[in-house]
């Protein structure tokens, strides 16, 4: 069985790809005022809780001095979002992953940001997160080992133009074996992503049987 590995998916695709047409973004402004009034509604004055599920887990961008494996109920971890900015392009868009409220849980990563360092380390988050404007940035209780934390998420808004919805798995691994953006490959992202929940513990089933798809799409690794 061929198993997707980062020698497999860069033999077969470009690292990156020019991104050509710009896609759209929220102006910083907003951003910021958006971003002050979640603050506004956190109840403790010592640092705060993000839950991360995809590649906040492991890009090194969240600033924190504590981390916690942990699960939402009630929303699911789904590639429901287009993506022409990242691992995709405007010309030709790949998926990027979104948390969906549907029954079930989704297991992922509580960073805490130390009081005194909040406003800093969640702008690099927020920046990252919500220039796009497909996410909601939400306050949802996520448990850990530890206990329940109230913690800042990226919830997709299924009312935005590239909110993709409930598409076929077929389809799901086409595009995730072909996306190719100016921050690289589709199936690079699902392979950290999947790597990233196995070492915490909280491996995710449908993320490994995308990688098995996408690795059998790719083909054999040669050499």
């Amino acid at each position: 069985m061929t198993i997707l590995t980062r020698a497999l998916i860069e033999a077969r695709l470009p690292l990156t790809v020019a991104a050509g047409a710009q896609p759209a973004t929220v102006p910083e402004a907003e951003l910021r005022r958006d971003m002050q009034r979640i603050l506004d509604q956190r109840h403790t004055a010592d640092g705060l809780w993000v839950f991360a599920y995809g590649a906040l887990i492991w890009d090194d961008g969240v600033a924190h001095d504590a981390a916690r494996a942990g699960t939402l109920e009630g929303l699911v971890r789904r590639y429901c979002i287009w993506d022409n900015r990242n691992r995709g392009t405007v010309a030709q868009p790949a998926l990027t992953l979104g948390l969906d409220r549907r029954p079930g849980a989704c297991a992922g990563v509580a960073f805490h940001l130390a009081e005194g360092t909040v406003q800093e380390a969640l702008w690099t988050v927020w920046e990252q997160e919500m220039s796009g404007g497909y996410y909601n940035a939400e306050w949802v209780d996520a448990a850990t080992e530890a206990g329940p934390v109230a913690a800042i998420t990226f919830i997709a808004d299924p009312r935005h133009p590239l909110y993709a919805g409930t598409l076929p798995d077929s389809e799901v691994v086409d595009l995730l074996a072909a996306g190719v953006g100016p921050g690289g490959t589709a199936a690079s992202y699902l392979l950290q992503t999947a790597d990233a929940l196995r070492r915490w513990g909280v491996p995710d089933p449908a993320l490994e049987r995308y990688e098995a798809e996408v690795a059998r799409r790719l083909g054999p690794e040669r050499g």
